[in-house]
């Protein structure tokens, strides 16, 4: 997830999760990045035909995470300066794809 106020210099390496107003799930490193630091969670290395799921909780201020269906503990780190403007935002290296689905 990322807010308006989010930077993104895709020329300079810098993504979502790299600065405070956003927040990243990295899993091919299995990490989730906020404010350009990194923190394990537990889900395996995901794989081709993984499902990342993303909650954004906006009345009680967290995000999850599920990799097929299964959920991280809830992450509050990005309301601590970010509490309105939330858009679905994603990097990734060059060799990485996905397909969004916003509902369907």
């Amino acid at each position: 997830w990322a807010t308006k106020d989010s930077k993104f210099l895709n020329h300079e390496g810098y993504g979502i999760g790299d600065d405070e107003y956003s927040i990243a799930y990295d899993g091919c490193r299995q990490l989730i990045w906020y404010n350009a630091s990194s923190f394990p969670h537990r889900h395996k290395c995901w794989k081709p035909g993984d499902v990342l799921g993303c909650l954004l909780d906006l009345n009680s201020e967290h995000i999850i995470f599920y990799l097929n269906g299964i959920p991280l503990e809830p992450c509050k780190h990005v309301f601590k300066n970010a509490k309105s403007g939330f858009f679905a935002a994603a990097s990734f290296m060059s060799y990485q794809q996905c397909l969004f689905n916003f509902g369907r």
